[in-house]
């Protein structure tokens, strides 16, 4: 799908690599907890702890698909890519492209939230490499989408 000029791709360097390391060390705790909780004969302590351990996954997966750690951008769509799967959205299927600028900085925009017609959206921080150019590019690409929110 992203064929034609001006291909440009942004990502949060050693965010994967984080995610992995801190889900590891999470599972592991939660395994010796449940452990030691059933060799202590709290067996029921053992269940809630997997049970929030489950819940957990879930929303960081749902949470993790519309936040994306690496995106590639061109004139016919983007990529979404993220540690449960990959988007691809042709811009067509794009509604608007939001920019929420700081708080604190006004004119620096902090969110870059992007809704299309189906699914839930994209969201694309500032972690992003390269994000004035993101910025930029995605102002050139689709200028009849942007909406600004201070």
């Amino acid at each position: 799908m992203l064929e034609g000029s001006e291909i440009q791709t942004y990502e949060r360097r050693g965010y994967r690599a984080a995610l992995y390391v801190g889900a590891s060390f999470l599972l592991i705790s939660v395994l010796v907890w449940g452990a030691v909780a059933v060799m202590t004969d709290r067996g029921m302590v053992a269940i809630v702890l997997i049970l929030a351990f489950g819940t957990l996954v879930v929303l960081g997966a749902r949470a993790q698909r519309r936040a994306p750690d690496r995106v590639t951008v061109s004139t016919s769509g983007l990529r979404a890519e993220s540690i449960v799967g990959t988007t691809e959205l042709a811009w067509s299927d794009v509604k608007s492209i939001e920019f929420r600028e700081s708080r604190w900085k006004p004119g620096r925009v902090d969110e870059i939230r992007i809704e299309t017609a189906g699914a839930s959206g994209l969201s694309l921080v500032r972690g992003l490499s390269n994000y004035e150019l993101l910025v930029a590019q995605l102002r050139k690409v689709r200028p009849e989408l942007i909406r600004s929110q201070p």
